[in-house]
């Protein structure tokens, strides 16, 4: 496993921890644009309300239809 699917693995992984309602901080960095996705992806299949800290974080979370 090369260091980007690694980083991939812990971004996915991270979201898990994440459920409806929360308000995560979820920072900058490479391993944050990987849990960004994941948590897009359940915030679009699972309608999840979250309140991200950043801007551009929170727009990169709202479900696109």
């Amino acid at each position: 496993m090369n260091q980007d699917q690694l980083k991939q693995l812990v971004g996915q992984k991270a979201v898990e921890y994440i459920h409806d309602g929360m308000q995560v901080g979820l920072g900058t960095g490479s391993t944050v644009k990987f849990m960004v996705d994941a948590l897009g992806e359940r915030v679009k299949n699972e309608h999840l309300n979250i309140v991200a800290s950043q801007r551009l974080t929170a727009r990169l979370l709202k479900p696109k239809h």
